[in-house]
């Protein structure tokens, strides 16, 4: 199921920005970037959710710096 899956929701959202191109509500410039933004999006999301090690926890945690406010990523 999951190629239908895909296949589906890009050509829904193929077939949106047409739609929104031919009916004057956006530039072409708009629809690539909101492609690319919600491209990356979908594939940062996911992967900074992941967790390879059970003693840590996914996504955001603090650094472990005196003194200093930071964030790393766990991946």
């Amino acid at each position: 199921m999951k190629p239908y899956v895909w296949g589906l929701t890009l050509l829904s959202a193929s077939i949106t920005g047409y739609l929104r191109y031919t009916s004057g509500n956006h530039f072409p410039t708009d629809i690539l970037m909101g492609a690319l933004v919600g491209s990356a999006i979908g594939y940062l999301i996911p992967l900074i959710h992941k967790v390879d090690k059970i003693d840590e926890q996914p996504g955001i945690a603090p650094a472990q710096f005196q003194n200093l406010f930071s964030l790393r990523l766990i991946f």
